[in-house]
């Protein structure tokens, strides 16, 4: 007997259609990452784990990078209702012809025996020939003729990211996936090797950027390829976890760095901080491809971590698809799932007599209509009042529409500052999600600051005689790193050493900020325990100071390194020098002084630096000041 499924899987124009109706690729990379056996399961429920594990956070594809899985895949996959990419196994290989014909014929070969073998499972609905390979088209186009004479029941392409420095779509292929096009990028992040960076590393936040204009021109539906890739501090309580053929090697030798430069203490707060980061940057990541009327889907890089090239920590999930308790499922699918409410605005810091506008956006990929669907929303203090509310009005959302409910006018007549949350809610389906805003009030003059580059004698002479001093110091390539909001794209070490090979500037390699939101700094200045949108103009205008030497301090903004370097950074610090005390900021604030939150910031500091408040513990003498510093 046969086990077998009917449906028809298409692409048309823009989109792909599963027996008629339009869908959207909500993918994931699998990297054959099996960390107690070294090998892939051959067992169904195995499979079934997996792909409900996966399904739980919104995704629907997986595409397994430059492998093909065993048969107990397909069958799990077919019981979940999970989509397959496999792929041959090639990984930037140039096909070129009538070079290495053995090897072209090999995998000729293989992947007729892989079409010939699970051509049944109706999850197999794409194949695609390998990871970033480059050469010969006409090698290619003959695996695509061939393949389809074979079996015209799925769509195939000739690669994932094929020629990624020249990129153009391959003719022939059913689809085309991608990390930019021939018209721009089509993902949020990029590594410093890849250069132009994605606009979330670059560009003031917002909700309103999609790729339209990179993807109108596409014969074919385009997908963006591995999306993400933002690092996730170690959650070394995972190394316990290792009981099968494989040791963790890579994860002790980290712990032990991390021991030595004595912020193993704080190794815990770091991948609390650094992941609510690493998923605000993902929510962006996804909610811009929802935004796209012409993009057909993503792949995500990845919600699970990846051991290898160096350790690439970028997932929700560790390598063994457990979850490191950063985020739910639920939380995950209100921004990852076939129905998502989306906000459009231009900026999430206002000052409190502006208006907030925004423009609602249902992305509906569920198999229906939706009919009456309406948004509450409402605006919601720090506190949990709500300030204001109402109710867009109802309306049919049509099936496979990225449809515009409606607008959003508010204005904020709030005389404080304070963070708040948009929150747009559908009674009918429960449908949620909510978005931060910062308010803050008017603020024409703020005191003024000269910004330092070193150490000076007037400001010793002022320490010694126990006055408060406030320095904003700009540091120097040889005592700090280059500002970064985002985190490090994929790992360190590895783009680190591509950067090398082409002669570019290394990444800035930061994960993000520890903040002590409890000092009494930010009494006036909302904020929470990690890096948020609001801190994107200081944080890429502060150099973190390498703080190496006092072992034991911590910064009240620490930014927090990867785990190559593991230095001790801080962009806002406070010290006792003798009798005086000094506050120290590297912000150098000369090109955003006009943006709101910047003005609060250094007013913040002013106020903290005249308060009772100004009180320092931390001891450090004028030596040790100039060997920092200077």
């Amino acid at each position: 007997s046969i086990t077998f499924g009917i449906r028809e899987f298409t692409a048309n124009g823009h989109h792909f259609y599963i027996n008629g109706k339009k869908t959207f690729m909500r993918g994931k990379v699998d990297c054959c990452v099996f960390r107690l056996t070294g090998y892939p399961p051959m067992d169904v429920d195995s499979w079934l784990r997996i792909f409900k594990i996966a399904k739980s956070y919104g995704i629907n594809l997986y595409r397994f990078h430059s492998w093909c899985p065993p048969k107990a895949a397909f069958i799990a996959a077919d019981l979940v209702g999970m989509y397959l990419q496999p792929e041959l196994y090639t990984f930037y290989y140039d096909f070129v012809n009538g070079n290495n014909k053995a090897f072209n014929d090999f995998q000729l070969d293989e992947g007729l025996r892989i079409l010939k073998t699970y051509g049944n499972h109706p999850s197999f609905v794409m194949f695609a020939y390998g990871n970033e390979n480059v050469g010969s088209e006409a090698v290619l186009r003959e695996f695509t003729k061939t393949f389809k004479t074979f079996d015209k029941r799925r769509l195939y392409a000739q690669g994932s990211n094929s020629d990624f420095h020249n990129p153009h779509y391959y003719d022939g292929d059913d689809y085309w996936t991608m990390m930019r096009t021939d018209k721009g990028n089509i993902r949020a992040s990029f590594s410093h090797s890849d250069l132009p960076l994605g606009y979330l590393q670059i560009e003031e936040p917002s909700t309103i950027h999609d790729y339209h204009d990179a993807t109108c021109h596409s014969p074919v539906p385009v997908m963006s390829h591995e999306i993400g890739q933002y690092q996730f501090y170690p959650r070394f309580e995972e190394i316990n976890k290792y009981t099968g053929v494989m040791h963790p090697y890579n994860l002790k030798i980290f712990k032990k760095r991390v021991e030595e430069k004595g912020l193993l203490n704080q190794a815990q707060d770091f991948l609390k901080a650094n992941g609510q980061l690493a998923i605000s940057c993902y929510r962006e990541d996804i909610e811009a491809a929802l935004r796209t009327d012409t993009l057909a889907g993503f792949q995500l890089l990845d919600i699970q971590d990846f051991p290898g090239q160096g350790t690439a920590l970028v997932g929700i999930l560790d390598a063994f698809l457990d979850s490191k308790g950063l985020i739910t499922p639920e939380k995950w699918r209100e921004f990852c799932a076939e129905i998502v409410i989306l906000c459009l605005f231009d900026k999430y810091v206002y000052k409190n007599k502006e208006r907030f506008k925004g423009t609602v956006k249902v992305a509906n990929y569920s198999p229906n209509d939706l009919k009456n669907f309406t948004v509450n929303y409402r605006l919601i203090s720090s506190t949990g009042k709500t300030l204001t509310s109402g109710t867009l009005p109802a309306q049919t959302i049509p099936q496979g529409a990225l449809y515009e409910l409606g607008k959003i006018d508010i204005h904020l007549d709030i005389n404080h500052n304070e963070a708040l949350t948009l929150e747009l809610y559908e009674p009918t389906t429960g449908r949620i999600n909510s978005y931060p805003l910062w308010v803050f009030t008017e603020l024409d003059a703020v005191p003024s600051y000269d910004i330092k580059t070193r150490l000076d004698e007037d400001t010793i002479t002022r320490l010694e005689n126990g006055e408060r001093v406030l320095m904003f110091y700009q540091g120097k390539p040889d005592n700090s790193i280059d500002p970064f909001f985002t985190p490090d794209f994929w790992n360190h070490k590895m783009f680190s050493n591509a950067c090398k090979s082409r002669g570019l500037p290394l990444p800035p390699g930061s994960l993000g900020l520890l903040i002590n939101d409890k000092h009494p700094i930010f009494q006036n200045f909302p904020t929470t325990y990690h890096s948020d949108f609001h801190w994107f103009n200081i944080v890429m205008h502060a150099r973190p100071l390498i703080l190496d030497g006092l072992f034991d301090y911590i910064p009240i903004i620490q930014t927090i390194d990867n785990i190559n370097r593991n230095h001790r950074l801080g962009i806002l610090m406070e010290f006792k020098v003798g009798y005086g005390k000094l506050l120290v900021s590297t912000l150098d604030f000369t090109q955003i002084i006009d943006k709101i939150e910047v003005k609060h910031f250094i007013n913040s500091l002013h106020a903290y630096l005249n308060s009772e408040d100004f009180n320092p513990t931390y001891a450090v003498s004028i030596a040790e000041l100039k060997q920092i510093f200077n």
